[in-house]
């Protein structure tokens, strides 16, 4: 490792990928509310992400962390947990993919919104379950405080959304549901042992989301019922996660005498 984790490193590469997504935002002028369109999504979302990509991905090469942020060194957890979660997150997602009006996306807008929401998935989940995880790791023994330390900054990169059309109550609002999510996601990383079905599933998540947008207006009640189960669900099971951290530690303790 070019430089040993500290709490800093990832603050700091945490704030320059929020520096240049809400830029670029700001230089061509992004509505929140229509990111993903035919005729925005380049500019709002390709543009910013591949950016935002180049910096993440550069810096995990530049510090020689590509193994603590790609795979899982501390202890896993209990497998069906991670079970129990994908089973709230599936429906969710199946229920957006099944009500959206496929035949209105063109075959190239659709390889557009694949590209830009496996950007996404990649670029945050390498920043704040990746990067800033890690760096926190080192400086810190407290797995609960990596949790919420990774987690609230994830969740706190979404309130700059709040300028660019939803309002500030809007963005404090996302906010909180993203740390909701984000604490699920940590939850997979620790248990899966690997970064890759996070980046996945949050990818998956904002696809489904992203496609339902572009073709129809409103909200799912069925779909919107499953997101805040999921939210629920995924708290319980990371103090279910936390409980069972606990349990480990005591038991591989030695007894006194």
């Amino acid at each position: 490792m070019r430089l040993q984790p500290a709490w800093w490193i990832g603050l700091c590469v945490w704030i320059a990928y929020n520096a240049i997504i809400f830029g670029t935002w700001a230089l061509v002028g992004a509505d929140y509310t229509n990111l993903a369109g035919r005729d925005a999504i380049l500019e709002r979302l390709i543009l910013p992400e591949l950016l935002g990509a180049a910096l993440v991905l550069g810096v995990v090469t530049w510090l020689g962390w590509w193994r603590p942020v790609l795979r899982e060194q501390k202890y896993g957890g209990p497998q069906w947990a991670l079970w129990v979660l994908l089973l709230f997150i599936a429906p969710f997602v199946a229920v957006l993919l099944s009500v959206t009006q496929w035949s209105e996306i063109a075959l190239s807008h659709l390889a557009t919104l694949v590209v830009a929401c496996l950007l996404i998935g990649i670029n945050e989940e390498i920043l704040t379950r990746g990067i800033v995880l890690v760096g926190l790791r080192g400086s810190t023994k407290n797995e609960v405080l990596v949790w919420l330390g990774s987690t609230a900054l994830f969740g706190l990169m979404h309130v700059p959304n709040g300028l660019f059309g939803i309002g500030l109550s809007g963005g404090l609002v996302q906010a909180v549901f993203t740390f909701l999510l984000g604490s699920g996601l940590y939850l997979l990383r620790r248990i899966s042992g690997t970064i890759l079905l996070p980046v996945a599933i949050h990818a998956l998540w904002d696809f489904s989301s992203f496609s339902h947008q572009v073709t129809s207006e409103g909200t799912v009640l069925l779909a919107t019922f499953f997101q805040f189960l999921t939210y629920l669900v995924a708290m319980i099971l990371v103090v279910v996660l936390f409980r069972h951290d606990r349990k480990s530690r005591d038991s591989a303790e030695p007894l006194a005498g």
